[in-house]
Formats: C-alpha cells, structure tokens, sequence
C-alpha cells in the first residue's frame, strides 16, 4: 500500500520549508528497525487533540509511523506550499489534503487498516 500524507491544512499559501515535514516521508526503516504502526488521532475539537498512545494533547500536530509531535506553524507557517507538496510527491509519497475534521477521518482509516501514514493537522481550521 502506497503511503499517504493527509493533511488538514487549507490552499493559501506561505513560505516552503520541505525539511520541516521531512519526518513524514516514508524510510522504511528507521536505524535498522522497521517503522512503526501510525497511531490513530483518538479525538479532535477545536484547540485539542489527542494522539492514541501518547500522554500529551495538541493544538495542532503532526503524526507518522512511530509517532507524534506537537506541530509549531512558525516553522513553515500554517500552509503545506506547493513546493513542499511536490516534495512530498517526489518521495513516492501519495498526498491528500482536506479540511481538518475530514482529514482526521481520511488519515484514522488508513492507519486503521495499516497503511503507513502520515499527518499534519491544525485542530483551530
């Protein structure tokens, strides 16, 4: 299964920074160990979310194989840019972008059958 990155950003555009999602393209190993499961988003309102299997909550986050980190937007602004976007497609990567609500829902399936996902989500959009 091709991986997706699923993100709930929306189209306007800011300044790119590709190594900023660099932890959400595919490795297929990370130092010899194979990537981890994706964990799902376990609960999404506006200012919150959680993470399965992680003790903190975010305002916005990012998730891939393995895990979760709280997603400060003044490293890359609150935008996935084209350029990054065409990034992400250049590593195999198949990108999905949609509102957040539906974003959690499209990343919460695929992770729930397996598939190695990654996610950028900003909770107040």
């Amino acid at each position: 299964m091709t991986p997706a990155f699923c993100t709930s950003l929306d189209n306007s555009q800011s300044a790119s920074a590709a190594e900023a999602y660099a932890d959400l393209t595919p490795a297929g190993d990370v130092g010899g160990k194979p990537i981890m499961s994706s964990p799902e988003i376990a609960s999404l309102s506006w200012g919150h979310m959680k993470v399965k299997g992680c003790s903190s909550s975010y305002k916005d986050c990012k998730v891939w194989p393995g895990g979760s980190r709280a997603w400060d937007w003044r490293e890359t602004g609150t935008d996935v840019p084209p350029s990054t976007l065409d990034y992400v497609k250049k590593q195999g990567v198949d990108v999905r972008v949609f509102q957040t609500e539906q974003a959690v829902k499209e990343y919460n399936a695929l992770a729930g059958k397996g598939a190695k996902v990654g996610g950028v989500f900003h909770s107040t959009c």
